[in-house]
């Protein structure tokens, strides 16, 4: 590192430069060095003061802070802040140590003088001991430029840029990378590698490091063995010395007075004795004043002024001497006026062509028509201009084309006329300049045999770009120069689409702008259409996505004027559909290329996002299922079009009449290699650009939309009829589900909505998928169009017609529409009876579906005799013993569960179960769901204890016999969860609610009517914790999913808004709580009716929340409407009926009518006891009740007397303290009279047992 720079130039007041007047022998040598750089001769040697000046030239700095910084970049100063550096990290030293130390430290204060290489071996020698010597080097040099430089004009920095523009090469003995990131060049050190030799033979171009650099401080020249060993290194040494003795000029600048550097100044003193005799070449500048040991070097000094501070101009007017030929061939008129963004993609590009390694370097830009690829190289080569690089493009489309460009820029930048010889002279030309250059090969779509050899240069100081949409030309790149261009970042896109910076957006803007450009795939030329069009045509921003489906054919073909995207070959305006076409184009010329055309085409009436290989082997086998005999005869001529038998695209996909992964692989090679699929994976699952999906349903070549619609039809039903569809996964039911949707668009848009409607083998399967997968709405639209057409063809009693209406019952009652399902089954029951006769098996079964519909109508007493009805028929024509028969018996259980006939359903159950595990066996699934049933109404009766150990069984069972993913295993779980939580075991309860939760979101899916059952059962364990705000969150999420899902007046969904509330409620949010309890039974009253069941909780519930925020006389209102109608539609003795007469009585104790609320308690308590048993949970509450009224009436005694009876269980319900005692203290009212008790339906039903529905 030299450091010789004299203290006159370290003053910060920079005088306006003089115009210095030069000697006889300081003006020659000046133009021989202009005459260097002209011919490429001239090597710059940059010493110590020049990043001392550009550190000082910072204008944002305090003044203290540069000095600091520029210390460093002197030796002396360097070694000077290091030993102070041992000193602050308090590093290890010998007392012969510390005294040296002192003694330095104090030589530098004294300014003494002394051996400077010693100081350096004895600094370099103690850090490398204490493993500080890196750690010292990034404190004093990294991240310099970006602190003092970075973006900010630099006056030396940049006057030795133009001289490496203009040819010079650039050496240095300094550690710092300020040159390195100024010239945005690669550093090149000794350490070994080809690099050096490379720079100094002229085949590469960088900032070389004699000495080393900091980032690598182990190869850093600073001891004495350090320069021992750059001068014994002959590879460096003799590179120097070529260059001191050949026709090479050196400049030597900031290196200060004598150039006493024990690396240069022996290699200086050589060359003056090589040279004697010989007018000596290499010069050293100085300004005016400061001292130079010429005799020791033999160098010419030029005194370029008075002052430091006049270098850079000196070195402007030497580098304007070089007048260096600029060539710049890119097309500018293709380059767009509004280039946005791809930063990170330029600084990539530019990070691997910039490398310094001998080789050529090739970069390829990979991507679909219109992605931007030749707008990203116009940036990349305007920047490059920028920094002096010769420029030269050539049109790749084809070989001709390529012919063609190399014979222009032979002729026109070089003079050479022989269009034979062009592409060999243009080759050589660049493997030998010694100029930094960037060939640019655009559109190369189509592989040219041997493209390295014809056109590449063989070796030089340049880099190649391609342009490609072939996948293949990426095994042109070189090492990580491969680059898919995919669609544009989303700031990106949005400042291309509105035409202003992303920070000024509006959340409106933000919005619409990220719909529209996720509708166009991030695809740029489409963005920029789009831009154009809402221009063009005064689209309001919120408008375009309904106006792009209208006009996608227009929008995507229109050209506005001034229209900037041309194609390279005839200079026709190139829209997203012509850039396309091209390539479809190339496709077709390919072998079997109308095939491959055909099949993408088919693929394009497919949901874009995902599509799988095991659709078309599905269809293929049952195509050759159905026509084994013709297929043999037309296998290798296949052209017609068919749909139940044989496609002309089938034979690419078969090997030897069977269907085949590895020849429906190849096609996807193909089609991926021309980008016109992408994201083609091992399990042969493919995805579509959704601009390539609509370009291909809108081409205009494109006559037969209608056939590839009903063809895509068949494929998706065959697949769902198939082995395939009854094991598919759920990222592949989901995937079938967006296929649906896309075949009933396509079918709306080009069938004329009739096609699926017409094929009963479609509208039965597809309406069954959707059923299966909870999307009820879509299931009962295709059950109307079975039933249709099943009406039409086989007439209204037709069996298959009746079970056709019997599914679209079922999707009705799933949607909780059950006066139309109820009408439905009736119709089919009827006509059933007279078809088929009372006793007939299917006739039974539609009583059961007409029950079952009933039932969740709270039309129990009908559903419970229709059911005793059916459970009696079946005993008599299939026998007690029928699957079909004990089914009917769980089913009438259920019924008189609901209807609070506890023992009753117990002993049906238990009998049930026994008939299950005689006829099936203890592990069937249908055992093991009556299992279930069983201990839920144990668990009803709170016999905790067994109904635990029941569910524990089953859930143990299901496990090994169905796995832990089943439904029915989930179903297990979940009701395990509640009977734990019925016992207070939150913590478990809540783990295996979690547990289940995610086991359907990963079988059903998150938005599946049994999932949002599985969150809302979680939700509720949260909130028994008190976890109420968690809770509060899953329910609102929840809601919103069923209102999505299943409709706003869906009965769940008023289940959803009933566990909102309730959340809401015990956070004291009772406004919100009040609102949403009047919505859901205002909803409740429109879609059940005033009297139904779950209307009267709905009551209920209002009344609560009313009660809560003492809003008693409404509440009292409502909770004797409530009480009235319970009577008359449950009866006096329903629990339901008897917790409505308690929460009246709360509300009239809260009121202080305590002899009403005390008559009512009692005769609640009384029919509980009855009703329940004396020791029910319900009926100790009724007692606490009673016993609260009594006390507040000053009757103590009797309220004692009362419960005296049952002390333990009152100990264990409401705790060890007598809480009564407290007169007129509404906290020490017990929870039951102080909130009553909230009713919501169970979320979990599992009494519908297999069969129950029609398929």
């Amino acid at each position: 590192m030299t450091d010789r720079v004299s203290a006159s130039s370290f003053s910060m007041d920079i005088p306006s430069p003089e115009e210095p007047k030069f000697t006889r022998q300081e003006t020659k040598n000046i133009e021989k060095l202009g005459e260097a750089l002209r011919n490429g001769r001239l090597t710059v040697v940059v010493g110590a003061g020049v990043p001392i000046s550009a550190i000082r030239a910072n204008k944002r700095l305090k003044s203290h802070e540069t000095e600091t910084i520029a210390k460093s970049m002197l030796w002396s100063g360097l070694l000077q802040q290091g030993l102070q550096y041992l000193d602050e990290e308090e590093c290890a030293l010998g007392s012969d140590d510390q005294i040296k130390l002192d003694s330095y430290k104090k030589m530098f204060e004294s300014d003494s003088g002394s051996d400077m290489i010693e100081v350096a071996t004895f600094l370099k020698s103690r850090l490398t001991e204490a493993r500080k010597l890196e750690n010292w080097f990034d404190l004093e040099f990294e991240g310099i430029y970006e602190k003092c430089i970075n973006q900010d004009p630099n006056p030396i920095l940049d006057a030795i840029r133009d001289l490496f523009h203009n040819g010079a090469r650039i050496i240095t003995t300094n550690y710092d990378d300020l040159l390195d990131k100024h010239m945005i060049q690669q550093p090149i050190i000794p350490d070994g590698t080809p690099a050096l030799k490379l720079f100094f033979a002229g085949r590469t171009t960088g900032i070389c490091h004699v000495h080393g650099v900091w980032w690598h401080s182990k190869g850093a020249v600073l001891d004495d063995k350090d320069y021992q060993r750059t001068t014994e290194d002959k590879s460096l040494q003799q590179s120097l010395k070529n260059s001191m003795s050949s026709s090479e000029v050196l400049m030597f600048l900031g290196t200060g007075a004598a150039l006493k550097d024990p690396n240069f100044g022996p290699l200086l003193s050589w060359a003056a004795t090589q040279n004697e005799g010989i007018a000596q070449r290499h010069c050293i500048l100085a300004y005016k004043g400061e001292s130079v040991d010429t005799m020791a070097n033999g160098l010419n000094v030029i005194r370029y002024g008075p002052e430091f501070d006049n270098l850079p101009g000196f070195l402007k007017k030497i580098a304007a001497e070089g007048n260096l030929k600029v060539i710049d061939t890119a097309p500018k008129s293709r380059r767009v006026s509004m280039f946005v963004g791809r930063s990170g993609l330029l600084g990539s590009l530019a990070a691997v062509l910039s490398q310094s390694n001998g080789n050529i370097q090739v970069a390829v830009l990979i991507g679909m028509g219109g992605s931007g690829k030749t707008q990203i190289a116009l940036e990349y080569c305007r920047i490059q201009a920028k920094a002096k690089k010769w420029i030269f493009w050539v049109d790749a489309t084809s070989q001709e084309t390529l012919q063609q460009s190399y014979h222009s820029l032979a002729e026109k930048e070089f003079g050479h006329d022989d269009k034979d010889s062009s592409v060999q002279y243009v080759r050589d030309y660049l493997a030998k300049a010694s100029h930094s250059w960037v060939l640019v090969f655009d559109n190369y779509d189509t592989p040219i045999e041997k493209m390295r050899e014809k056109f590449f240069p063989y070796r030089g100081c340049g880099s190649v770009l391609i342009t490609s949409r072939f996948q293949g030309s990426y095994r042109l790149a070189t090492e990580n120069g491969e680059f898919n261009v995919g669609g544009m970042p989303l700031d990106e896109a949005q400042k291309l689409l509105l035409r202003h910076d992303c920070q000024t957006l509006t959340d409106n803007e933000k919005l619409h702008s990220h719909q529209i450009i996720e509708r166009l795939g991030y695809h740029p030329l489409a963005i920029d259409q789009a831009a154009a069009c809402i221009r063009d045509f005064n689209v309001p921003l919120e408008q375009f996505l309904h106006f792009y489906e209208t006009e996608r054919a227009m929008i995507l073909q229109h050209i506005p004027d001034n229209w900037e995207y041309y194609s390279p070959e005839n200079e026709k305006k190139l829209s997203v559909f012509t850039t396309w076409e091209m390539t479809y184009k190339r496709l077709q010329g390919a072998e079997n290329g109308a095939r491959y055309a055909d099949v993408l085409t088919l693929f394009g009436y497919f949901y874009w996002t995902r599509i799988s290989a095991v659709l078309f082997q599905a269809y293929t086998e049952y195509c050759i299922a159905q026509a084994p005999a013709e297929w043999a005869l037309q296998i290798d001529t296949i052209e017609t079009e068919t749909l139940a038998g044989l496609s002309t695209w089938m034979p690419l996909f078969l090997d030897e009449k069977s269907w085949s992964k590895s020849k429906f692989r190849q096609v996807l090679c193909i089609l991926q290699k021309h980008h016109l699929i992408q994201n083609f994976s091992l399990d042969l699952t493919f995805s579509i650009h959704p601009l390539i999906s609509d370009w291909i349903k809108l081409r205009k070549f494109s006559s037969k939309p209608g056939h590839y619609t009903k063809e895509a039809v068949h494929i998706v039903t065959e697949f769902l009829y198939s082995s395939y569809g009854s094991t598919a996964t759920l990222e592949m039911r989901q995937e079938i589900s967006h296929h649906l949707e896309e075949c009933r668009k396509n079918d709306q848009e080009y069938c004329d909505d009739a096609y699926i409607r017409s094929q009963h083998r479609c509208t039965q399967r597809i309406g069954s998928f959707y059923f299966d997968h909870g999307k009820y709405p879509d299931a009962e639209k295709m059950y109307r169009e079975a039933l249709q057409l099943k009406e039409t063809v086989l007439g209204k009693d037709h069996p298959q017609t009746l079970t056709s209406m019997s599914n679209l019952a079922g999707a009705l009652t799933r949607r909780g529409k059950y006066p139309d399902a109820e009408n439905m089954y009736r119709e089919v029951l009827q006509s059933l009876e007279t078809v088929l006769g009372k006793d007939h098996p299917e006739t039974l079964t539609s009583m059961t579906n007409l029950s079952e519909v009933l039932s969740s109508q709270g039309k129990y007493s009908e559903a419970e005799k229709m059911y005793r009805e059916a459970l009696q028929m079946k005993e008599t024509v299939l026998g007690k013993d029928h699957p079909s028969t004990i089914t009917s018996m769980n089913n009438l259980a259920g019924v008189l569960k609901s209807q609070w006939k506890y023992q009753d359903a117990e002993k049906m159950y238990r009998e049930a179960l026994q008939s299950w595990e005689t006829v099936l066996g203890k592990d069937h699934p249908s055992t093991l769901a009556s299992m279930n049933n069983l201990a839920v109404v144990l668990s009803s009766q709170g016999k905790y204890p067994e109904a635990e150990k029941i569910h524990q069984e089953a859930l143990h069972s299901s496990e090994m016999v169905l796995g832990k993913d089943h439904p029915s295993t989930l179903t297990s779980m979940t009701n395990l969860a509640e009977v734990l939580s019925s016992q207070g075991k939150y913590l478990e309860a809540e783990k295996i609610h979690q547990e289940a939760l995610q086991s359907w979101e990963t079988v059903l899916g998150k938005d599946h009517p049994s999932t949002l059952t599985s969150m809302s059962n979680r939700a509720n364990a949260l909130l028994n914790q008190g976890k109420y705000p968690e809770a509060e969150k899953i329910h609102r999420e929840v809601l919103k999913l069923r209102e999505t899902v299943l409709g706003k007046d869906h009965p769940d969904t008023l289940i959803s808004m009933s566990h909102l509330a309730g959340a809401l409620s015990r956070q004291g949010k009772y406004p919100e709580a009040e609102k949403i309890h009047r919505e859901a039974l205002k909803l409740s009253e429109m879609v059940r009716g005033k009297d139904h069941p779950d209307t009267l909780i709905s009551m209920s519930n209002l009344a609560g929340v009313l009660d809560s925020q003492g809003k008693y006389p409404e509440a009292e209102k409502i909770h004797r409407e409530d009480l009235q109608l319970s009577e008359t539609v449950l009866g006096k003795d329903h629990p339901d009926t008897l917790i409505s007469m308690s929460n009246l009585a709360v509300v009239l104790s809260r009121q202080g009518k305590y002899p009403e609320a005390e008559k009512i308690h009692r005769e609640a308590l009384q029919l509980r006891e009855t009703v329940l048993g004396k020791d029910h949970p319900d009926t100790l509450f009724s007692m606490t009740n009673v016993s609260y009224t009594l006390i507040k009436q000053g009757r103590r005694g009797e309220a004692i007397r009362l419960i005296a009876s049952c002390p333990q269980l009152f100990m264990e319900l409401l705790g060890p303290e007598d809480q009564h005692t407290e007169r007129g203290s509404q906290s020490s009212m017990p929870q039951s009279v102080t909130s009553g008790i909230i009713r919501q339906k169970d979320p979990q039903d599992v009494t519908r047992m297999p069969g129950a529905w029609v398929d």
